[in-house]
């Protein structure tokens, strides 16, 4: 039944890999809902004269009132439906879906849309292999960083070898990207900002400051700074977007033998970790690092 009510939905697509369903869910698809709607408002509202969790259901309702409950019964409504309707839409969401009740009148249906974003489609140059042709292995005579000077001639050698190797693979990362059209979600924007004001955190409480006293130095608000980040940010998610879309293609995998061997070397020194989202991490960086090989024709 709910299959069918979420095929009834429309299906509209919005520029930046969003999309909207709207449609109506009629009174008897929510009256079940209404009712643990209802039975989960009394049960915390506090009132005087009745115990915590004692309240009638009739004197909750006149004092919430019947669209609270409809509002209440359509948000434990759509934990069931939403994955209803990505279903019978075929359709590969990512990050949570907003929801909005757009018609709420007791006795009639609700009116609903649910904005969600889309995984993108990558378009990447036919010939990414072949990119790094183009991009010659330059010697490296800038400075090298000063924060780990290396002992010897031999170190030094080796880290300008190091430095030429990453600027060749920056410079091919940026042609890939100039060549690739993705529209990346505002949701892998966003969770790249996450990563990228995390770090910036880590990095000052290294220098004994909080995040808030280093913005009153530089007299930044977050919100200032979300918005500084946001192009470097939505680079990072398009060039993710895009190795994961080439390593899907290619059946490039991380080496679980050197996955196993990261994880637990990072569970050393980081027995809190969320063992999960550190897999997750390990596993991507490792994919990262055969697909940026390849591009680089090794």
């Amino acid at each position: 039944m709910l299959e069918a009510l979420a095929k009834s939905f429309s299906f509209k697509k919005l520029p930046e890999s969003e999309a909207e369903f709207a449609g109506e869910i009629p009174l008897e698809q929510l009256l079940p809902y209404r009712q643990r709607a209802l039975a989960h408002i009394a049960e915390h509202l506090e009132l005087p004269g009745f115990r915590p969790g004692k309240v009638p259901h009739d004197i909750a309702l006149g004092k919430v009132g019947e669209v609270a409950v409809l509002e209440e019964a359509l948000e434990l409504f759509v934990k069931d439906f939403y994955p209803v309707l990505i279903a019978a839409h075929k359709v590969d969401a990512v990050g949570r879906p907003d929801i909005r009740i757009t018609k709420l009148t007791p006795g009639t249906p609700a009116g609903l849309a649910v904005g969600i974003c889309i995984y993108p489609e990558v378009k990447y140059p036919e010939n990414w292999k072949t990119l790094h042709e183009k991009i010659p292995l330059e010697p490296y005579n800038g400075e090298l960083p000063k924060s780990d000077p290396p002992p010897s001639a031999e170190d030094e050698q080796k880290a300008r070898e190091y430095m030429a190797r990453s600027a060749r693979r920056a410079k091919i990362v940026d042609l890939l990207m100039e060549k690739t059209e993705v529209a990346v979600p505002r949701v892998f924007v966003e969770g790249e900002q996450d990563k990228i004001l995390s770090q910036m955190r880590d990095d000052v409480k290294r220098f004994g400051l909080s995040f808030d006293e280093y913005l009153q130095k530089i007299n930044k608000t977050e919100e200032a700074m979300r918005s500084e980040l946001r192009e470097s940010a939505r680079r990072r998610a398009k060039l993710q977007i895009t190795l994961n879309k080439i390593a899907e293609e290619e059946k490039i995998e991380p080496d679980k033998d050197a996955a196993e061997a990261e994880i637990k070397h990072a569970l050393e020194h980081f027995k809190d970790a969320n063992q999960t989202l550190l897999r997750i991490h390990i596993e991507t960086a490792l994919r990262n690092e055969k697909v940026l090989k390849l591009l680089e024709g090794e």
